[in-house]
Formats: structure tokens, sequence, C-alpha cells
């Protein structure tokens, strides 16, 4: 199951389970992806990966497929397209 609270927060998701979506536009493109926490308007907009924490408007907003990624603060890893990182401040 997930929980989203939010206009459009986890809009699309499918079968993506496990998943915690807080704000507006948070993973609302999300269809499978699954275990992630997404806070903070825009965040984890069109990620469909696994196992991120995403805390802060805009957090991970474009990365589509990546996993294991912990971003917190405005706009941080906004493009991101590795897995596995950890980004902290603004916009990096």
């Amino acid at each position: 199951s997930n929980l989203a609270f939010g206009t459009l927060a986890g809009n699309k998701t499918t079968t993506g389970s496990e998943n915690v979506f807080l704000g507006y536009l948070t993973g609302s493109e999300n269809a499978t992806g699954n275990s992630n926490m997404y806070i903070g308007a825009g965040s984890g907009y069109l990620n469909n990966g696994d196992y991120n924490a995403f805390i802060g408007s805009n957090t991970g907003r474009n990365c589509t497929t990546t996993l294991g990624n912990i971003f917190l603060g405005y706009n941080t890893g906004y493009n991101a397209t590795n897995n596995y990182n950890i980004g902290i401040g603004y916009f990096n």
C-alpha cells in the first residue's frame, strides 16, 4: 500500500508499493517504484526507481529510474541520473 497526501501526489502509481508521497506533485509520475519517501512539493516527480528518500521541494524532481538515493534540501538531486547518491544542500 502507499500513502499519498497532496494534489496529484502519487497520481499515476499502479504497481508501486510501500511509498510515501507528501506534498503537491510528489511522485506524481511514479507508476512502478517501490519503498520511496518523497516529502516536499515536486519531489520525486518523475521517479520510478526504488528505495529513494527525497526531502525538500523539487528534490530528485527529474530523476527517472534512480535507486537508493538520499537527497535533502531545495532542488537537491534535481537532475540526478546515477544510483546510490547522497546530496545535502541546495541544488547539487
